[in-house]
């Protein structure tokens, strides 16, 4: 009878396990895959500096699920175990007091969303083994000033780098092949870009918004109509190959119809701010006017309290009006 017990508690376990059930380790809530971890959350309190252990009872982590530690405002710094290979969506969303992060060698992917709005996030390495970077994995950390993009990278998702306003110069490696739709939208501090020879793809409006870009390097396989659709500024230079200006042609404007909505949108906008503008210098030069009047007539007020012979010694022009 207690054998048959003893059975039967060892295959509700296997069960447990087979089926994701969530377990329970110190400060973490983990699933079982193959006798893998995956942790789903960090249930710590107080966090700050965290460094996620290796193994949970004795089973190696090899995944920071989803949402594991998404919108903890506490936590300041992590570091991530060499076991681990991947970092799931959401991971450390909205983390906006997390400040350093280390990837180890060991991750291979970086999920969508997986670092969105870590605002006071300053620099990231991303280590020689991940290979793809997923969607908004970055976007809206405003104060990421530095990014080390590997060789071994051969994707950057849409909008992964989004609205990193702080964000001053990124080298793609010769690896990438693609760089999907707004992928560095709205980079506005952004001054220098190389994009590599091995780029096939670059998608629409990978570069829109990045007003403070002067420089970009191209290759030359690019067409004028790839290069015009990534909605690199006006105002860039560009550069073919090497830092020589403009040695191949400057892109063509996309005709009027294959003109993105954006491209519409845009348009719009800045018709609408030189309106806005007109409006503005129209209200300052009546302001000026008025102001000219107003001083015109002190002064009239303030002569005419002279004698009549200082009055005759003055420009005739003040009193022809």
């Amino acid at each position: 009878m207690r054998s048959l017990v003893l059975s039967a508690l060892i295959l509700a376990s296997a069960f447990q396990t087979a089926t994701g059930q969530t377990y329970n380790s110190g400060d973490y809530q983990y699933t079982l895959s193959n006798n893998q971890a995956t942790i789903t959350r960090y249930i710590g309190w107080n966090s700050g500096a965290v460094t996620i252990p290796s193994t949970l009872d004795s089973y190696p982590v090899v995944s920071i699920g989803s949402n594991a530690f998404e919108s903890n405002q506490s936590l300041t710094s992590v570091t991530i175990p060499s076991s681990v290979t991947s970092i799931g969506s959401y991971a450390f969303s909205n983390c906006t007091s997390l400040t350093s992060v280390t990837i180890p060698n060991s991750v291979t992917s970086i999920g969508a969303c997986a670092f969105l709005n870590c605002n006071n996030l300053t620099s990231i390495v991303i280590p020689n083994s991940v290979t793809s970077i997923g969607s908004s994995a970055f976007q809206d950390c405003t104060g990421l000033t530095s990014v080390t993009i590997p060789s071994s990278v051969t994707s950057i998702g849409s909008y992964a780098f989004s609205s990193c306003t702080s964000l001053a110069s990124a080298t793609i490696p010769n690896s990438v092949t693609s760089i999907e739709n707004y992928a560095f939208y709205s980079c506005s501090s952004l001054a220098f870009v190389t994009i590599p020879n091995s780029l096939t793809y670059i998608g629409a409006n990978a570069f829109y918004g990045c007003s403070g870009l002067g420089s970009v390097l191209l290759p030359p396989n690019l067409s004028p109509s790839q290069i015009s659709q990534a909605g690199f500024p006006s105002t860039a230079v560009f550069y073919y190959g090497s830092l020589s200006p403009q040695v191949g042609p400057q892109p063509e404007p996309v005709p009027s119809s294959m003109a993105s909505q954006a491209d519409l949108a845009r348009t719009k906008a800045d018709l609408a701010r030189t309106k806005a503008d007109l409006a503005s210098t129209k209200a300052e030069l009546a302001k000026i006017k008025a102001d000219l009047a107003k001083t015109k007539t002190d002064l009239g007020t303030w002569f005419a309290k002279f004698p009549s012979t200082l009055k005759r010694v003055l420009p005739k022009f003040i009193w022809s009006k």
